[in-house]
């Protein structure tokens, strides 16, 4: 069993003095003049350390995520070839670049370079990106999904097709491509996706691209059997367990009295929240009209699970409940080995992906010891039995 770490990459960290809004949190976007100079160059810094730790630790993915005006990663591209120079194992996992957003021959290139300088560890992750991205880049919400499409089907025929060649699609259009240089791993490094509605989910299956879920254990065990059943019924392929990963943030302390210790100040306000750069009452509308145009009424009617619940509800849980529900990992390191396990089992999947790194949690403080006891308790137990299951 693989386990990814996937960072947040927060902009708490270099503008922390300058955060008088409501609630602690900052609407999209983030004014550049919150943006302090010294912190900004202090907190990369402690990244790339950071980076360089979560190696040494034994984990086998570094997950980079792409956000704009909300995070300090625009481009994950960036901080993985720095990370490439610091890291000599894990994976680097771009999950992942936006297709919609971008050119796609520029990132194919890119993408060829990273897997060069990484000699063969990186993973492509493509997303559609969020509607606060497609509103930044003046993207139409009617045009994601076929912009997605074209894009990927460029990046994977630019990767493989060892002649020149021209593109003439609907989005794009080019009298040459060939790029050099090509991938390390061949033909092309391996494709995840993170999707959830039944369009996305099924171009994943036709594509035979890697799926991340995310939710309940319920839900995503709904949103990877979907995922299944059409690849296998439409697609001609069967989905290993290699193929299948969850997403799950997570607290982990050496005891459960220090769980308890900190559940009401610390994870039940996490637990509670979404995204920390989202405000209630959205002060964008265009945003939300462009949520609406990427789906349709079919796109979640599979699922019988909708959502997290109500926040109320979600504040009354205790740490069991919160574990059981399983969009969380909470408790100690015998209790995180078994919720791993379950999970994984009840979901047939191979990684699992965690991200300890959440709200105002120092990077170098309760981040990195969550990161080390994980490492020293936790991951030899599921390494093990990979080890196991392969033999």
């Amino acid at each position: 069993m693989q386990v990814w770490v996937r960072q947040t990459l927060s902009f708490r960290q270099a503008i922390e003095k300058k955060i008088e809004t409501e609630e602690g949190l900052v609407r999209f976007p983030v004014p550049g003049w919150m943006w302090d100079l010294e912190l900004g160059r202090d907190m990369y810094d402690q990244r790339m350390r950071h980076i360089r730790r979560i190696d040494e630790l034994g984990f086998d993915g570094i997950i980079f995520t792409e956000q704009h005006y909300v995070t300090v990663c625009p481009s994950p591209n960036l901080l993985v070839a720095a990370a490439t120079q610091v890291t000599e194992q894990a994976k680097l996992v771009l999950m992942g670049n936006c297709l919609p957003l971008h050119n796609p021959v520029r990132l194919a290139e890119e993408l060829a370079m990273l897997d060069n300088l990484s000699r063969g560890r990186i993973v492509a992750g493509f997303l559609r990106g969020t509607a606060s991205s497609h509103y930044a880049f003046n993207v139409p919400g009617t045009e994601v999904r076929s912009r997605f499409a074209e894009a990927y089907d460029l990046v994977v025929r630019a990767w493989t097709d060892e002649n020149p060649f021209e593109w003439h699609g609907d989005h794009y259009d080019y009298s040459v491509v060939s790029i050099v240089p090509r991938p390390y791993q061949q033909p092309h490094p391996p494709v995840w996706t993170v999707a959830g509605s039944a369009e996305s989910l099924e171009w994943a299956a036709s594509k035979r691209v890697g799926l991340i879920a995310q939710g309940t254990i319920q839900g995503a065990n709904e949103t990877l059997d979907y995922y299944q059943n059409y690849a296998e019924r439409e697609c001609g392929w069967s989905p290993t367990a290699a193929s299948r990963a969850l997403n799950r943030d997570m607290y982990i302390a050496p005891t459960m009295a220090g769980i308890r210790d900190r559940f009401e100040d610390v994870i039940v306000p996490l637990y509670m929240q979404t995204h920390e750069y989202e405000m209630p009452n959205q002060p964008i509308p265009r945003i939300a009209e462009l949520r609406r145009e990427e789906y349709s009424p079919r796109s979640y009617a599979y699922r019988t699970v909708q959502g997290r619940g109500a926040v109320g509800d979600r504040a009354r849980r205790s740490p069991e409940q919160v574990a059981a529900d399983g969009d969380w990992l909470v408790g100690d390191p015998d209790s995180i080995t078994e919720q791993i396990l379950r999970q994984c089992q009840a979901c047939n999947a191979d990684t699992m992906i965690v991200r300890p790194e959440m709200g105002t949690l120092a990077l170098n403080g309760e981040v990195i010891d969550q990161l080390d006891l994980f490492a020293r308790t936790v991951l030899p137990v599921l390494h093990k039995a990979q080890s196991k299951q392969s033999a």
